[in-house]
């Protein structure tokens, strides 16, 4: 089974949307980038690439935006942790109902890697969760779908 790859091409919807998302969050928390990236213990260059599409999104970044700017997020199970769930679930409420193997055909990636992504051994690109959001027939959202 062929790698899945992230696109070096022009930014995808997901990761324009997410990374409006990361910046409108930071504003309405009165956040300069600086400030932000102080708190995360990240340089601020990774959070302007972050908000610029030039760095790829992933779960555990996006998990990172939401501990530092979203009340009561160090309360709730890890991101990366939910989104696996929800991948999961998708994928097994799917008429007909998905294989890890179908899925993993269907996304072009092995099937070890949707198992990873489902049990949270790894994080994921914003741009790997649309392409399996996809072949789920989904939006990205579903799995995505607490943010604020």
């Amino acid at each position: 089974m062929p790698r899945m790859s992230d696109n070096k091409g022009p930014i995808s919807h997901a990761q324009h949307f997410y990374a409006n998302w990361v910046r409108n969050l930071r504003e309405t928390a009165g956040y300069t980038q600086q400030t932000l990236a102080k708190n995360m213990g990240v340089h601020r260059s990774f959070v302007s690439h972050i908000e610029s599409g030039k760095r790829a999104i992933s779960v555990d970044t996006i998990g990172q935006f939401r501990l530092a700017l979203i009340t009561g997020e160090a309360d709730k199970p890890p991101f990366r942790q939910r989104v696996g769930t929800r991948l999961q679930n998708a994928r097994l409420n799917f008429s007909p109902r998905l294989s890890q193997e179908a899925l993993s055909e269907m996304a072009g990636c092995s099937v070890g890697y949707v198992a990873k992504v489902e049990n949270a051994s790894v994080s994921t690109t914003v741009i790997r969760l649309e392409r399996l959001a996809s072949s789920l027939k989904i939006e990205i959202s579903v799995l995505l779908d607490d943010l604020p």
